[in-house]
Formats: structure tokens, C-alpha cells, sequence
């Protein structure tokens, strides 16, 4: 008789005593993850193994395979959204499938930063240069699924900070190059500066007008609330 045919008789064994036992103390059972039948009366155990070795081992291959997906995916992650499950915040964050993105390396106009609103200016009038930088985002996506790579899981807010692209195209690219985001050169490590000098040279949306960094007047604005 060989080994594994004497594990079977075994375990056979094992499930028909706890079937009895459940059945003539009419026990209720729970089924664990593990295939263990967990009785319960009186500080009395039983446990049924009915997970052969070959099975538990087979899961643990597949947990290990799936832990290392997973670990994986805050490394790196691309995916595809239609347009109706995105929404637009302002010209460098979005939200996609419900999650929150922040555009890696580019910097735009604020819409909403501690209770207050950036604008431009062009000819001594104020210009809503957060939104003019929101709807040219907007137009640049329209239907098109976006797919998007993580550079880093959560920035400070909680946002996951990828790279997007639309047709193949990024989108940070797009945004500075029309001029209507700025290369933060604190975090790009100047990767759009050539698009920045492009669309300076040119006279290309924000560089029309007059305006401020968005980073020089965030820390203006952290400053006067101090």
C-alpha cells in the first residue's frame, strides 16, 4: 500500500468521525479558507483536513504569484479608462476610475488651495488661468481612453502621481509644451524643460499673461496664513 493511498484512508476516516460527531450532537460548522470543519461545544475541537498536502501547497504558489502581483502594481501600473468614469480637477490632476492622479513632474495653475482661487492676469484683467488650464486638459482628452504609469505610490494628499497619455501621447508633455502647465523642475528633474522653453518662445497660453508659479504662490499663500 503506498503513502499517499494511507493519507487518503486517513483522511477519509478523519471526515467520517466528524461527520458522526456533527451529526449525532447536531453541531452547527463553519468551513475555514483552509478546509478545516471547526466544531464547537463544550471546549470540544474537531477538525476535518480535508486539503490534501498536494492542494495546500498549489495555494500556496498561487498566494505567493498574487502577493507579488500586488507588490508589483505600487511599482509600476498601467491602465485604461474610458472617458465617462473620468473626471477633470484642475490641469494637472484627475480623477480616473475613482482614483485620484497627480500629474508627475508638471505644475499648473491653482483652482482651490487653502480656500483661495490663482489668476492670471493679461492687460491689468484677471484671468481664471486655473480653468483656462482645466478645459485646454479637457479638450486635449475628450473621449479618448487615457492609460496612465505610476512613478510613485501617494504623494503627500493621498494622490497616486503617475504619468498619463492619450493616443500614445503624455499628457504632461502636451500640457507644458502648449503652455499651459510649467515643468516643476523639483520633482521632473527638468524632463519638460524643452517643451517650457517651446512654448515661451512661442507666446503659447499661460505665457501671454502674467502670472506666478503655481509653487512660488502656494508658498505666498502658506506664508500669509501663518
Amino acid at each position: 500500500m503506498s503513502k499517499e493511498t494511507l493519507d487518503e484512508k486517513i483522511l477519509n476516516l478523519r471526515t467520517a468521525v466528524v461527520s458522526s460527531v456533527l451529526r449525532k450532537n447536531k453541531i452547527k460548522h463553519s468551513t475555514n479558507v483552509l478546509g478545516k470543519i471547526i466544531i464547537n461545544k463544550d471546549n470540544f475541537s474537531a477538525y476535518n483536513y480535508f486539503a490534501s498536502r498536494k492542494n495546500i501547497k498549489r495555494k500556496i504558489i498561487i498566494f505567493f504569484i498574487l502577493v507579488a502581483v500586488l507588490i508589483s502594481g505600487f511599482l509600476i501600473f498601467t491602465f485604461q479608462a474610458r472617458a465617462d468614469s473620468l473626471r477633470i480637477i484642475d490641469g494637472d490632476t484627475i480623477v480616473l476610475n475613482g482614483e485620484k492622479i497627480r500629474f508627475s513632474g508638471i505644475d499648473t495653475p491653482e483652482s482651490y488651495y487653502r480656500g483661495k482661487k490663482q489668476f492670471c492676469y493679461l492687460n491689468e484683467e484677471k484671468i481664471d488661468c486655473a480653468n483656462l488650464s482645466k478645459l485646454q486638459l479637457k479638450e486635449k482628452i475628450g473621449v479618448n481612453p487615457i492609460s496612465c504609469e505610476r512613478e510613485k505610490d501617494k504623494d503627500f494628499f493621498g494622490r497616486t502621481v503617475a504619468e498619463c497619455f492619450v493616443k500614445g501621447e503624455s499628457l504632461s508633455t502636451f500640457m507644458v509644451r502648449s503652455g499651459y502647465a510649467f515643468d516643476f523642475v523639483r520633482y521632473s528633474k527638468k524632463k519638460y524643460a524643452e517643451d517650457e522653453v517651446y512654448a515661451k518662445a512661442n507666446k503659447l497660453g499661460l505665457w501671454t499673461m502674467k502670472f506666478e508659479y503655481p509653487w512660488e504662490w502656494r508658498k505666498k499663500i502658506r506664508e500669509q496664513n501663518k
